[in-house]
């Protein structure tokens, strides 16, 4: 409900002009809080990628570590290596559609604001 400045009654939210006294009415102040969400939700986004990206950089330093040692060869350190990689891209890309999601609720935030200003 918004209330009059000139005679203080309420009138819709939909109101322009007050049904008692035919006052414009003021327009209200816009909600950010779409904005802010959207904002965290990439913070929170960032932390599975970077750790994603984290465990790919050390498994891939692991396998420069082991190359040309008798454990090169070894398919059980290998598959280790492979797990750890396939893990890293796996929290990459939960991280990463997590960022999107943060961008598409900041992006739904403006354009909300951009169609409620005059």
């Amino acid at each position: 409900m918004r209330r009059c400045q000139k005679c203080g009654r309420q009138n819709t939210d939909t109101a322009d002009f007050c049904v008692y006294c035919g006052a414009r009415l003021k327009k209200t102040a816009i909600k950010t809080t779409g904005y802010w969400a959207g904002v965290g939700t990439i913070f929170i986004g960032f932390i599975p990628l970077m750790l994603g990206i984290f465990y790919i950089i050390g498994a891939m330093e692991t396998r420069q570590m082991y190359a040309g040692t008798l454990l090169e060869g070894d398919a059980e350190v290998q598959q280790i290596i492979n797990n750890i990689i396939t893990w890293g891209i796996t929290v990459s890309i939960i991280g990463l559609f997590i960022v999107v999601i943060g961008a598409a609720l900041i992006f739904y935030a403006k354009q909300k604001e951009r169609k409620v200003r005059f």
